[in-house]
């Protein structure tokens, strides 16, 4: 993952989430996710970067859960919910293919990396750093998401993200990292 992150090796991605799916496909499956939400980058750092390694993982894990179940297994197409509403769905495959919704969710904030600091800091750096966008709040019905992250450490960016997205609505929101790092404490 730090080469995806901190070198540019984006030809790693598909691996990453080739190994993703193929751990957590089912359990991705059962949770029936209406989306994919990737955690945000500041737009400072996507400008530095050049891309957002968790939208890239969401985008690749989408594809390749598509191509490995093209009749579509996850069952209870039909439910309240399965819509994604807002702007981006409408696709024939749609169904096939679970939509990656990097609109849902902005990060208003520039933090400090979080690699280098304690779970205090951590907490502290990523209070009000995320703000949901007008595409969630606007949704009629509940939304089931799934935030997609690259590294989990303490769990402090995907509780953020959650709180925000709950907060605007979200019935469920759910994390999947797919990596673990230490924690410097």
């Amino acid at each position: 993952m730090a080469d995806i992150k901190y070198h540019a090796r984006q030809e790693y991605v598909w691996l990453m989430a080739a190994l993703a799916a193929q751990r957590l496909g089912p359990w991705i499956r059962a949770v029936h996710p209406d989306a994919f939400v990737p955690v945000p980058i500041h737009p400072d750092r996507r400008v530095v970067r050049g891309y957002n390694q968790a939208e890239l993982l969401a985008e690749a894990l989408s594809e390749i859960l598509a191509q490995a179940d093209p009749a579509d297994s996850r069952e209870g197409q039909g439910r309240k919910g399965s819509d994604t509403g807002g702007s981006g769905g409408g696709s024939p495959d749609r169904n096939k293919k679970i939509p990656v919704r990097s609109d849902l969710l902005i990060r208003i904030k520039k933090t400090e990396a979080q690699k280098e600091l304690t779970a205090e800091a951590r907490l502290l750096n990523l209070q009000n750093a995320f703000e949901a966008s007008e595409d969630l709040r606007g949704w009629t019905q509940p939304s089931r998401l799934l935030l997609i992250d690259d590294i989990y450490t303490t769990g402090a960016t995907l509780n953020a993200c959650a709180e925000e997205l709950l907060r605007a609505g979200a019935s469920d929101v759910y994390g999947l990292c797919i990596a673990a790092g230490e924690d410097v404490n």
